[in-house]
């Protein structure tokens, strides 16, 4: 143990099987967030265990861990990062930090729903997937492709010009639903 409050603490992940043998783990925060500076601050963000807002597989055994500002982690059975960290609600609003009010992770992705009443729908797809599917996404859909891929990974932004051909072996579509103009003018 180390005393100095200037170190951040971590914590383990473990993913076990349904009879509860332990198949790995995961060191939370990952070394890549233990100082991630915030895309609109200029001062370090500190991740803790205490961040976690939500955690839960989907039916293709793909572990998410949804953080309270919306960050979002994918892992697979064995702990290895599977898409590079991304936010899932956009982060920019005019009564300050966006929080995750409520997720609900589902069969193939998460659903949030944020403090400013923004909800958002990440689906985590894979080179199994229809490949018809990523063309009719909606056109605002944000994809975000593995570290490995050709784009250089990451969130690449609004959705022009993928084509089925080129889809790497896992993905992710972030759509922003416009719920929160809804709830304002109701």
């Amino acid at each position: 143990n180390n005393n100095n409050s200037s170190s951040p603490s971590t914590a383990q992940i473990r993913i076990m099987t349904s009879s509860g043998q332990p198949l790995s783990t995961v060191q939370f925060p990952p070394k890549s967030l233990l100082l991630l500076a915030s895309p609109k601050q200029r001062q370090k963000r500190l991740y803790s265990a205490a961040d976690i807002q939500t955690i839960g597989f989907t039916n293709r055994t793909i572990l998410i861990v949804v953080l309270r500002d919306s960050f979002c982690l994918t892992f697979d059975l064995e702990g290895n990062e599977i898409l590079p960290p991304f936010y899932i609600l956009p982060q920019e609003s005019s009564s300050g930090e966006i929080q995750v009010l409520e997720s609900s992770i589902f069969e193939g992705g998460v659903a949030v729903l944020g403090t400013s009443m923004t909800t958002a729908l990440v689906e985590l797809l894979d080179n199994y997937d229809d490949p018809s599917y990523i063309d009719s996404a909606h056109v605002t859909a944000r994809k975000i492709f593995p570290k490995d891929a050709a784009t250089g990974g990451g969130d690449v932004g609004i959705m022009g010009g993928i084509r089925a051909s080129t889809l790497p072996q896992n993905f992710a579509l972030v759509t922003t639903l416009p719920t929160a103009a809804h709830a304002t003018a109701n």
